[in-house]
C-alpha cells in the first residue's frame, strides 16, 4: 500500500477527538515511589500498574506486548521482516511542587489546554504514538519493518531501565525518541551528577528540598532559632526576598521550577536561601556556595566557553540538605564536547577545599550521524508538515532515552510545534493545547510508517 504524504492528515482525523485514554493515562500519579519498590515493582506501584494497564488496551487493539523485567512495556505491530523500528517512550513523570492552577494529576481541560504533570514529558506523546501504531494497524498495512512502541518507567532518574531492555532485546535498526523539540535533536550534551558533603558550624538547624535532582530548585524550607525568626523575616521583607512561613515557622524561600538543561527558564530558590544564610548569620561556607553556584554556566569553576556547537556546559546546584550540621548538596551539570566528567569533579573539587565532590552518575555526550538515512526521513516528514518552519537540527542539554542507543536514535519531539505554547516540562501548571493533536498524530504515524518502508 503506497499513502501519499497528504493522505496522513485524513485517515487521522477520526481519531483525534476521543482524549479519554490520554486524560486517564495524565491521572495516574507515575513518580518513582520508594515506599512501594518491590522486585515485581522495580521503581514504585503506580509505574508497573500503568504498564499492566497499557498492556491490556494495547492487546485490545490486537497488538502484540511483552513485559520486561516489569519495568518496560514493548507494544508491536509485526512487519514483514524482524527489523525493527521504535518510538521509545516513557511514562514516569518528575516530582511534583509549588502552586499549581489544578491539581497536577487532576487532568483538567480548560480553555482548550489540557493541564497535568507529565502533558508535556511525556505522556502527550506516548499517547499519540501508540495511537499512531493502532491507526496503522486499523489501514491494514504490514510494514516492511516491525514497529515497536517502547514505554520505560525510570528516565526522570537513572535510565537503567532502558539499557536492561536493550540487554535483552537488542538494538533496533533505529529509533526515535518523541522527546525534545521538531524538527530534531542530533546528540545530547553529557550528564554529571554529583553530591557534596561538607561538616560545617551554623546557627541553622535543618534545610531541605524537596523536588528530582535533574530540575531546577523552587523551594527551600530553611529551619533557625525561634528567637531569630521576627528579625529573619523583617531583613528578609526588606531585601524582597520571595518567602512564606511554614505552620512550624520555618522559613521557606520560593523560585521557580525549570528543567536542569534549561536553568535560565528558572530561579534557583537555595541561592537566596544560601545568601541569607550567609548575609544574616555572617557564616562563610554558605558565601562559598553562593560565590560557586549563582552563575550557573560554571564561571567561577573555571569551565571555559569553548566554541562547541552543542552549546555552553552548565553547572547547577540543584538539591541541598542539613542535618545535625552535616551538609549535603546534590549537583546537576549538562556539559558538552570540550570538556568531560573528571574535569568537572576536579574543578568542582578545587573550588570547594572544604568540601567532598563525589561523582554518582555519568552519562557521556552523544551523537548521530546527520548523513542517515532514517534521520533524513524524518526530517523530511515534519518539514512536509511544516515548510514554514526554518529551524535546523540542533544538539540539547537534556537527558533522553536516545543516550542509551549507541547512536541509533534521535530526539524527535513536539516542542516547538506551536511556538505560542510556553515550556513548562517539570514545572508548575504544565500543559498541551488539545489544537495540536491532528498534526502531531499525522506527523508520528506518517514517520513510524516511512521509517518502516525505507
Amino acid at each position: 500500500m503506497v499513502i501519499k504524504p497528504t493522505d496522513w492528515d485524513k485517515i487521522v482525523q477520526p481519531y483525534t477527538g476521543d482524549i479519554s485514554l490520554l486524560v486517564n493515562l495524565i491521572k495516574w500519579p507515575t513518580v518513582y515511589d520508594k515506599q512501594t519498590v518491590s522486585k515485581r515493582s522495580p521503581h514504585g506501584k503506580a509505574l508497573k500498574d500503568v504498564l499492566l494497564w497499557l498492556k491490556k488496551i494495547a492487546e485490545k487493539w490486537g497488538l502484540k506486548t511483552h513485559l520486561y523485567r516489569n519495568e518496560v512495556l514493548g507494544i508491536q505491530l509485526d512487519g514483514k521482516s524482524s527489523n525493527r523500528i521504535e518510538s521509545v517512550c516513557h511514562v514516569d513523570v518528575v516530582s511534583v511542587s509549588g502552586k499549581w492552577r489544578f491539581a497536577p494529576f487532576s487532568a483538567e481541560v480548560s480553555e482548550g489546554n489540557l493541564y497535568g504533570r507529565g502533558t508535556q514529558d511525556m505522556k502527550f506523546q506516548l499517547w499519540s504514538n501508540l495511537l499512531s501504531l493502532k491507526i496503522i494497524k486499523d489501514q491494514g498495512i504490514i510494514p516492511d519493518r516491525t514497529l515497536r512502541l517502547v514505554i520505560g518507567t525510570d528516565e526522570e532518574r537513572t535510565m537503567t531501565d532502558i539499557k536492561r531492555y536493550i540487554d535483552e532485546a537488542g538494538l533496533p535498526e533505529f529509533a526515535y525518541t518523541p522527546d525534545g523539540s521538531f524538527p530534531l535533536c542530533l546528540g545530547e550534551k553529557g550528564v554529571w551528577t554529583a553530591k557534596v558533603f561538607q561538616r560545617i558550624q551554623t546557627r541553622v538547624s535543618q534545610i531541605r528540598t524537596y523536588q528530582s535532582s535533574n530540575a531546577i530548585c523552587d523551594r527551600v524550607d530553611v529551619w533557625i532559632p525561634e528567637n531569630d525568626n521576627k528579625r529573619a523575616i523583617e531583613f528578609l521583607a526588606a531585601k524582597q526576598v520571595a518567602f512564606t512561613l511554614g505552620e512550624d515557622k520555618r522559613i521557606i524561600f520560593l523560585g521557580k521550577s525549570a528543567h536542569s538543561s534549561l536553568p535560565e527558564d528558572g530561579k534557583n530558590a537555595i541561592i537566596p536561601a544560601l545568601k541569607f544564610i550567609d548575609a544574616f548569620y555572617q557564616e562563610n561556607w554558605a558565601k562559598t556556595y553562593v560565590k560557586v553556584f549563582t552563575d550557573y554556566y560554571g564561571t567561577e569553576i573555571g569551565i571555559g566557553d569553548g566554541q562547541s556547537q552543542m552549546g555552553k556546559t552548565t553547572l547547577c546546584l540543584n538539591r541541598i540538605r542539613l542535618d545535625n550540621s552535616q551538609l549535603t548538596l546534590i549537583l546537576d551539570a549538562r556539559y558538552n564536547d570540550d570538556t568531560d566528567d573528571r574535569e568537572l569533579e576536579e574543578l568542582t573539587a578545587k573550588s570547594l577545599p572544604d568540601a567532598l565532590v563525589t561523582t554518582v552518575y555519568v552519562d557521556p555526550v552523544t551523537k548521530t550521524d546527520m548523513n542517515n538515512r532514517f534521520v533524513d526521513k524524518l526530517l523530511k516528514v515534519y518539514y512536509q508538515a511544516n515548510p514554514d518552519d526554518s529551524r535546523e537540527p540542533y544538539y540539547s542539554g537534556g537527558v533522553s532515552y536516545s543516550k542509551a542507543y549507541s547512536g541509533r536514535c534521535v530526539a524527535f519531539g513536539i516542542e516547538g510545534i506551536d511556538s505560542s505554547i510556553p515550556k513548562l516540562a517539570h514545572q508548575t501548571d504544565e500543559h498541551v493545547p488539545l489544537s495540536i493533536i491532528p498534526k502531531t498524530l499525522s506527523i508520528y504515524t506518517r514517520a513510524l510508517y516511512e521509517l518502516s518502508v525505507i
